[in-house]
Protein backbone atom coordinates (compact mmCIF):
# COMPACT_ATOMS: atom_id res chain seq x y z
CA UNK A 1 0.00 0.00 0.00
CA UNK A 2 1.24 3.28 -0.88
CA UNK A 3 2.14 6.03 1.57
CA UNK A 4 -0.61 8.68 0.08
CA UNK A 5 -3.24 5.81 0.17
CA UNK A 6 -2.68 5.23 4.17
CA UNK A 7 -3.08 9.06 4.45
CA UNK A 8 -5.98 9.54 2.74
CA UNK A 9 -7.28 5.74 5.19
CA UNK A 10 -6.46 7.51 8.12
CA UNK A 11 -7.72 10.87 7.39
CA UNK A 12 -11.27 9.20 6.94
CA UNK A 13 -10.83 7.50 9.90
CA UNK A 14 -10.87 10.46 12.03
CA UNK A 15 -13.72 12.18 10.44
CA UNK A 16 -15.77 8.52 11.78
CA UNK A 17 -18.14 10.43 14.09
CA UNK A 18 -18.22 9.21 17.84
CA UNK A 19 -21.28 7.40 19.00
CA UNK A 20 -21.65 10.29 20.92
CA UNK A 21 -21.70 12.29 17.88
CA UNK A 22 -24.07 10.33 16.44
CA UNK A 23 -26.36 9.57 19.72
CA UNK A 24 -26.50 13.82 19.56
CA UNK A 25 -27.32 14.30 16.24
CA UNK A 26 -30.43 12.02 16.45
CA UNK A 27 -31.54 13.87 19.81
CA UNK A 28 -31.17 16.81 18.30
CA UNK A 29 -33.23 15.75 15.23
CA UNK A 30 -36.09 14.02 17.46
CA UNK A 31 -35.89 17.07 19.54
CA UNK A 32 -36.25 19.67 16.95
CA UNK A 33 -38.77 17.66 14.75
CA UNK A 34 -41.39 17.33 17.92
CA UNK A 35 -41.12 20.67 18.69
CA UNK A 36 -42.34 21.28 15.55
CA UNK A 37 -44.90 18.88 15.47
CA UNK A 38 -45.88 19.77 18.71
CA UNK A 39 -46.16 23.46 18.02
CA UNK A 40 -48.39 22.19 14.64
CA UNK A 41 -50.60 20.02 16.38
CA UNK A 42 -51.13 23.01 19.19
CA UNK A 43 -51.91 26.10 16.63
CA UNK A 44 -54.55 23.56 14.83
CA UNK A 45 -56.32 22.99 18.45
CA UNK A 46 -56.13 26.85 18.67
CA UNK A 47 -59.82 29.03 18.78
CA UNK A 48 -60.16 29.68 15.01
CA UNK A 49 -61.42 33.33 15.85
CA UNK A 50 -57.29 34.11 17.32
CA UNK A 51 -55.82 31.89 14.59
CA UNK A 52 -57.81 34.59 12.15
CA UNK A 53 -56.24 37.70 14.09
CA UNK A 54 -52.90 36.77 11.44
CA UNK A 55 -54.29 34.43 9.53
CA UNK A 56 -51.06 34.51 7.15
CA UNK A 57 -48.65 34.35 10.19
CA UNK A 58 -50.74 31.27 11.31
CA UNK A 59 -51.61 29.64 8.29
CA UNK A 60 -47.15 29.67 7.46
CA UNK A 61 -46.58 28.99 10.73
CA UNK A 62 -48.50 25.86 10.95
CA UNK A 63 -47.47 24.51 7.31
CA UNK A 64 -43.93 25.40 7.87
CA UNK A 65 -43.98 23.60 11.44
CA UNK A 66 -45.51 20.51 9.67
CA UNK A 67 -42.95 20.93 6.86
CA UNK A 68 -40.18 20.97 8.89
CA UNK A 69 -41.26 18.11 10.91
CA UNK A 70 -41.74 15.76 8.31
CA UNK A 71 -37.86 16.69 7.41
CA UNK A 72 -36.70 15.77 10.72
CA UNK A 73 -38.28 12.43 10.58
CA UNK A 74 -37.09 12.01 6.87
CA UNK A 75 -33.78 12.25 8.43
CA UNK A 76 -34.30 9.51 10.81
CA UNK A 77 -36.03 7.78 8.20
CA UNK A 78 -36.74 6.60 4.34
CA UNK A 79 -40.55 7.37 4.36
CA UNK A 80 -42.26 10.63 3.03
CA UNK A 81 -45.73 12.27 3.01
CA UNK A 82 -46.33 11.32 6.62
CA UNK A 83 -49.33 12.58 8.43
CA UNK A 84 -49.79 13.88 12.03
CA UNK A 85 -50.11 10.05 13.57
CA UNK A 86 -47.46 8.82 11.79
CA UNK A 87 -44.66 11.84 12.68
CA UNK A 88 -46.10 11.09 16.24
CA UNK A 89 -44.89 7.24 15.98
CA UNK A 90 -41.90 8.26 13.94
CA UNK A 91 -40.54 10.70 16.38
CA UNK A 92 -41.59 8.29 19.91
CA UNK A 93 -39.84 5.24 18.35
CA UNK A 94 -36.82 6.99 17.44
CA UNK A 95 -36.80 8.72 20.93
CA UNK A 96 -37.21 5.31 22.74
CA UNK A 97 -34.19 3.73 20.70
CA UNK A 98 -31.95 7.01 21.63
CA UNK A 99 -32.71 7.42 24.49
CA UNK A 100 -31.61 3.44 25.17
CA UNK A 101 -28.55 4.08 24.20
CA UNK A 102 -27.90 7.21 25.58
CA UNK A 103 -28.67 6.15 28.98
CA UNK A 104 -25.96 3.44 28.39
CA UNK A 105 -23.52 5.71 27.17
CA UNK A 106 -24.12 9.08 28.99
CA UNK A 107 -27.04 8.38 31.48
CA UNK A 108 -29.69 10.18 29.56
CA UNK A 109 -33.33 9.66 30.82
CA UNK A 110 -36.10 10.98 30.62
CA UNK A 111 -38.19 12.68 27.39
CA UNK A 112 -36.59 14.59 24.68
CA UNK A 113 -38.36 18.08 24.91
CA UNK A 114 -37.40 21.94 24.51
CA UNK A 115 -38.42 23.90 28.21
CA UNK A 116 -40.95 26.20 26.86
CA UNK A 117 -41.82 24.26 23.46
CA UNK A 118 -44.99 25.36 24.09
CA UNK A 119 -44.68 29.01 24.39
CA UNK A 120 -47.16 29.28 21.31
CA UNK A 121 -50.12 28.65 24.07
CA UNK A 122 -48.95 32.16 25.97
CA UNK A 123 -48.72 33.87 22.97
CA UNK A 124 -52.28 32.47 22.23
CA UNK A 125 -53.71 33.98 25.57
CA UNK A 126 -52.60 37.31 24.95
CA UNK A 127 -54.07 37.48 21.21
CA UNK A 128 -57.38 36.15 23.08
CA UNK A 129 -56.78 38.61 26.13
CA UNK A 130 -56.28 41.15 23.38
CA UNK A 131 -59.39 40.26 21.29
CA UNK A 132 -61.38 39.96 24.51
CA UNK A 133 -60.11 43.64 25.92
CA UNK A 134 -61.41 44.95 22.16
CA UNK A 135 -64.76 43.78 22.05
CA UNK A 136 -65.52 44.99 25.59
CA UNK A 137 -64.21 48.09 24.72
CA UNK A 138 -66.20 48.23 22.01
CA UNK A 139 -69.70 47.19 22.97
CA UNK A 140 -68.87 49.83 26.46
CA UNK A 141 -67.86 52.63 23.68
CA UNK A 142 -70.97 51.94 21.07
CA UNK A 143 -73.17 50.29 23.64
CA UNK A 144 -73.90 47.38 21.24
CA UNK A 145 -73.23 44.09 21.35
CA UNK A 146 -70.21 43.20 19.20
CA UNK A 147 -71.64 41.08 15.50
CA UNK A 148 -68.30 39.96 14.95
CA UNK A 149 -66.27 36.64 15.61
CA UNK A 150 -65.57 36.01 19.66
CA UNK A 151 -62.70 34.32 21.18
CA UNK A 152 -64.01 30.66 22.75
CA UNK A 153 -63.22 32.10 25.90
CA UNK A 154 -63.79 35.94 26.90
CA UNK A 155 -64.64 35.75 30.36
CA UNK A 156 -62.62 37.90 32.31
CA UNK A 157 -62.45 35.95 35.69
CA UNK A 158 -59.28 34.37 35.23
CA UNK A 159 -56.92 37.41 34.45
CA UNK A 160 -59.19 40.20 36.53
CA UNK A 161 -57.76 38.37 39.25
CA UNK A 162 -53.86 38.96 37.95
Amino acid sequence: MSSDKVVERESSLSQTPTLKQILDALKKQVLVGRTYRDTARGLLKADPVLLQTAPTFFGMAIDGSLELAQMAVARLSVRSKLTLPDLERGFKDTEEIVLKMSSLYEGTVGELKYIGGDDYEVALDWIRRAKCAFIEKYEHEFKEKWDGPRPKDCSRKDWEQQ
